[in-house]
């Protein structure tokens, strides 16, 4: 009873001095007795020891999907959230983890900014998007950097900062057209929405009204 108490109690300062604790991490060993090791995050304050790694923030469904791609395709992946159950049960199943906030430098530098392939931003606050796109820029400037958004309308704003970006609507939408066309026609999938795929990346901020021009029949 009295750790469940004081779980509840000291996660909200974890959370918000999560860049601290992480580039400090000899700072929670006494929170890790005091909480006896329930969900307790790895901890870490040097930089992960990976070269040419993928960074993905955000374990929800997207970024959870994101790191089983690149499993399959052989691209290790670093972890990072601000979840500790999330990344205690990611580094059980032995992906590498970094708990923090991807917002601030330290994080970055932990999670290797400097030797990575890519950042990926799978993230629900675009805020918080933008946040780390600057600070990754700032540390990294010709880092590939991938935005996920929830919404296409979003998609042209982004694009004019120099990112990739995908949102959750386009995904999806596309997914549906992927189930349905082989369902009522025999052509081929590919050449049906690479033209709608095209369009879509070239929309630019303000564009998204065109969303629902026709495109050339395959």
């Amino acid at each position: 009873m009295i750790t469940a108490v004081l779980s509840i109690a000291v996660a909200p300062v974890v959370v918000m001095q999560a860049p601290r604790l992480v580039a400090g991490a000899p700072g929670l060993a006494p929170l890790e007795r005091l909480l006896d090791g329930h969900d307790t995050p790895p901890v870490q304050d040097a930089p992960v020891d990976m070269q040419d790694h993928v960074i993905v923030a955000g374990l929800g469904v997207g970024g959870s999907i994101v790191v089983k791609a690149l499993e399959a395709a052989g691209v290790p992946a670093l972890l990072v959230d601000l979840q500790p159950a999330t990344l205690t049960r990611q580094a059980r199943l032995g992906r590498k983890v970094v708990y923090g906030d991807i917002t601030s430098p330290e994080v970055q530098h932990i999670a290797g900014i400097g030797s990575a392939r890519a950042l990926v931003l799978v993230i629900s606050d675009l805020r918080a998007s933008h946040r780390a796109l600057e600070v990754a820029r700032e540390l990294r400037p010709t880092i590939p950097i991938l935005i996920w958004t929830r919404y296409a309308s979003e998609e042209g704003a982004e694009r004019g900062k120099g990112v990739r970006v995908v949102s959750e609507e386009f995904a999806a939408a596309m997914g549906l057209c992927r189930m349905l066309l082989p369902l009522v026609t025999d052509k081929d999938l590919d050449a049906v929405l690479a033209p709608i795929l095209r369009e879509h990346q070239s929309l630019g901020a303000g564009d998204e009204d065109h969303l629902d021009a026709p495109v050339a029949r395959a």
